[in-house]
């Protein structure tokens, strides 16, 4: 078939390049790691899920606790440690490394979030390069 033959593309449909590069950003925002593992990235996609995984149970565990604590005591996690050091100058120990370990696995989701749209626009913008590169 001769390039005079060809019909013209159609009007406002994307070139499958871009749709793949919209695909994992998308599926990189509903849960991280499986928009780089569509995009053929499995060790940095696994990783990215692994993290994200961890995370996000840790984080429910967590928020179990401090729900809980809060129910059974009577008052408020960071009341109590605020109390404690500013009454007694010390950490209370059990209520001070559960509020660390909940906040640096926030801290590890939202990073792993970052990651992988990173990634996912990164991959979008040389999708686009690509494309452009064989119309061009």
């Amino acid at each position: 078939m001769s390039e005079a033959n060809t019909p013209p593309p159609v009007p406002g449909k994307k070139k499958r390049s871009q749709d793949r590069g919209m695909e994992c950003l998308l599926s990189n925002v509903a849960f991280p790691g499986i928009g780089t593992w569509l995009a053929g990235h499995r060790i940095q996609g696994g990783g990215q899920m692994v993290c994200a995984a961890v995370a996000f149970l840790v984080t429910n565990g967590f928020a179990l606790w401090f729900i809980n604590y809060w129910v059974q005591k009577g008052t408020h996690p960071v009341e109590v440690i605020a109390t404690a050091v500013t009454t007694t100058g010390r950490w209370p120990t059990t209520e001070t490394k559960a509020m660390c370990i909940g906040l640096a696995s926030i801290a590890l989701f939202i990073s792993t979030l970052a990651w992988a749209l990173l990634f996912s626009i990164v991959f979008r913008n040389k999708e686009r390069a690509r494309a452009n590169a064989k119309v061009g």
